[in-house]
Protein backbone atom coordinates (compact mmCIF):
# COMPACT_ATOMS: atom_id res chain seq x y z
CA UNK A 1 0.00 0.00 0.00
CA UNK A 2 0.72 3.67 -0.46
CA UNK A 3 -0.77 6.80 0.99
CA UNK A 4 -2.00 7.86 -2.63
CA UNK A 5 -2.09 5.77 -6.20
CA UNK A 6 -0.27 6.98 -9.38
CA UNK A 7 -2.00 8.88 -12.81
CA UNK A 8 -2.26 5.18 -13.77
CA UNK A 9 -3.33 3.73 -10.93
CA UNK A 10 -6.43 4.15 -7.84
CA UNK A 11 -5.88 4.34 -4.09
CA UNK A 12 -6.85 1.08 -3.72
CA UNK A 13 -7.32 -2.36 -6.07
CA UNK A 14 -8.67 -5.56 -5.36
CA UNK A 15 -7.61 -8.12 -7.75
CA UNK A 16 -8.24 -11.87 -8.00
CA UNK A 17 -5.44 -12.97 -10.42
CA UNK A 18 -5.92 -10.09 -13.54
CA UNK A 19 -9.63 -9.90 -12.84
CA UNK A 20 -9.97 -6.26 -10.99
CA UNK A 21 -12.48 -6.47 -8.58
CA UNK A 22 -12.35 -3.16 -6.92
CA UNK A 23 -11.32 -0.06 -7.58
CA UNK A 24 -11.33 2.96 -4.88
CA UNK A 25 -10.16 6.26 -4.21
CA UNK A 26 -10.37 8.33 -0.83
CA UNK A 27 -9.59 11.98 0.00
CA UNK A 28 -9.28 14.10 3.48
CA UNK A 29 -10.33 16.93 1.92
CA UNK A 30 -13.50 18.68 4.06
CA UNK A 31 -15.29 20.83 1.65
CA UNK A 32 -15.12 21.11 -2.26
CA UNK A 33 -13.95 24.69 -3.04
CA UNK A 34 -11.62 25.71 -5.75
CA UNK A 35 -8.73 23.74 -6.53
CA UNK A 36 -10.19 20.39 -4.60
CA UNK A 37 -13.56 20.42 -6.54
CA UNK A 38 -10.91 20.36 -9.53
CA UNK A 39 -9.12 17.94 -8.20
CA UNK A 40 -12.41 15.80 -7.74
CA UNK A 41 -13.03 15.91 -11.08
CA UNK A 42 -10.38 15.19 -12.07
CA UNK A 43 -10.14 12.19 -9.57
CA UNK A 44 -13.35 11.05 -10.64
CA UNK A 45 -12.82 10.53 -13.90
CA UNK A 46 -9.69 8.56 -13.73
CA UNK A 47 -11.63 6.45 -11.57
CA UNK A 48 -14.38 5.59 -13.61
CA UNK A 49 -12.05 4.58 -16.10
CA UNK A 50 -10.89 1.38 -13.91
CA UNK A 51 -12.83 -2.05 -13.69
CA UNK A 52 -14.25 -3.61 -11.29
CA UNK A 53 -16.95 -1.75 -8.39
CA UNK A 54 -15.43 1.55 -8.30
CA UNK A 55 -15.81 3.54 -5.14
CA UNK A 56 -15.20 7.16 -4.02
CA UNK A 57 -14.75 7.61 -0.22
CA UNK A 58 -15.42 11.23 1.51
CA UNK A 59 -15.15 12.20 5.30
CA UNK A 60 -18.20 15.39 4.97
CA UNK A 61 -21.53 15.32 3.43
CA UNK A 62 -20.09 18.06 1.39
CA UNK A 63 -17.74 16.65 -0.13
CA UNK A 64 -20.47 13.56 -0.59
CA UNK A 65 -22.93 15.71 -1.95
CA UNK A 66 -20.63 17.36 -4.45
CA UNK A 67 -18.90 13.88 -6.16
CA UNK A 68 -22.39 12.64 -6.00
CA UNK A 69 -23.25 15.46 -8.17
CA UNK A 70 -20.09 14.82 -10.49
CA UNK A 71 -21.10 11.21 -10.43
CA UNK A 72 -24.46 12.01 -11.60
CA UNK A 73 -23.71 14.27 -14.24
CA UNK A 74 -21.03 12.35 -16.36
CA UNK A 75 -23.28 9.36 -15.80
CA UNK A 76 -19.98 7.76 -13.52
CA UNK A 77 -20.84 3.79 -12.00
CA UNK A 78 -19.05 5.00 -8.88
CA UNK A 79 -20.54 4.54 -5.19
CA UNK A 80 -19.84 7.68 -3.21
CA UNK A 81 -19.27 6.80 0.67
CA UNK A 82 -19.13 9.06 3.65
CA UNK A 83 -16.73 7.13 6.32
CA UNK A 84 -18.53 6.41 9.30
CA UNK A 85 -18.31 8.69 12.13
CA UNK A 86 -16.98 11.91 9.27
CA UNK A 87 -20.10 13.65 8.72
CA UNK A 88 -19.28 17.20 9.64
Amino acid sequence: PRQTGGSNEPDLQGSVGAEMLVSAEITTSRRPVGTIDKRMRTTLSKLNGFSGKRFYFVRTSAMATRASTIVKANNYAISVVILGGCRS
